[in-house]
């Protein structure tokens, strides 16, 4: 699933620097695929809701341009463009990892709550702090007796976004920070409080559709967590996991999300 979502991540970073760039008059920034170019105009086509579209423009209007994400040549570099941003969103969990001998059919199922507030530095790319906070509840038994255990993180890192198109945009993020666990669980046999911390990671994909210059909704589907090595109880016993019991931190969330920004 990891690899999945690192190929997703490629696939969508690698299309957003591949396209090309015009500036016009200076301030006025074209993504589009140049066509030809010479001393008299530039030919270039666009992508507008489904439609291509093939225009033309005076070179005399062309402050400079990018092909490829790549500085032309002999031309400066466009005037970027980026921009301060806030999401809010929640959704559904899916808790990653096997099942103990025992454990409810829906020891999986969860929630997520979380956000993130930060920028962009240029058309495509942003920097963010992300927080995620995951909860599962569920109940197995073990030797008839019914054990209720409940598992509470917080991921908190910083999130690189890569980000394309207009009304419709596609992203995709890849952070790495610390997962925070404060759980009910029951290591042998007994519920205890239990803390740990992690390393964890986040990545993902996701849609946006703008409903206003300055915000729009979107979903994201995201593999968030880590995997614990050591946790205490609430009688300071410390806890080393390994083949006998393991806690796992990850979970595939699903989330929709309004998020706010400056005007593009």
């Amino acid at each position: 699933m990891r690899k999945l979502f690192t190929l997703l991540f490629v696939l969508v970073a690698s299309h957003a620097f591949a396209q090309d760039i015009l500036v016009k008059n200076g301030t006025d920034t074209i993504r589009c695929k140049i066509l030809d170019l010479n001393d008299e105009q530039v030919t270039y086509q666009t992508q507008e809701g489904g439609i291509t579209l093939r225009q033309t423009l005076a070179r005399k209007y062309v402050t400079s341009y990018m092909k490829g994400y790549e500085a032309a040549p002999g031309v400066a570099a466009p005037v970027k463009k980026g921009g301060f941003r806030m999401a809010l969103g929640g959704g559904p969990a899916i808790k990653m990892g096997k099942a103990d001998p025992g454990m409810a059919s829906n020891w999986r199922l969860g929630y997520t709550l979380g956000g993130e507030i930060g920028g962009y530095f240029d058309e495509f790319n942003g920097l963010a702090l992300t927080v995620n906070y995951i909860s599962h509840s569920f109940s197995y038994s073990v030797y008839g007796d019914k054990m209720d255990e409940k598992q509470n993180i917080l991921y908190v890192g910083p999130t690189w976004i890569v980000r394309y198109g207009r009304t419709w945009v596609g992203t995709a993020h890849l952070g790495l920070g610390a997962v925070f666990m404060n759980a009910d669980l029951g290591p042998y046999g007994q519920v205890v409080k239990c803390k740990g911390t992690a390393f964890g990671t986040s990545m993902g994909v996701g849609i946006e559709r703008k409903i206003s210059p300055t915000s729009a909704l979107g979903a994201s589907l995201s593999m968030t967590g880590g995997k614990l090595t050591r946790f205490k109880d609430e009688f300071g016993k410390q806890y080393d996991t390994g083949d006998n019991y393991s806690v796992s931190l990850t979970s595939l969330t699903l989330t929709a999300y309004i998020a706010f920004g400056s005007k593009k």
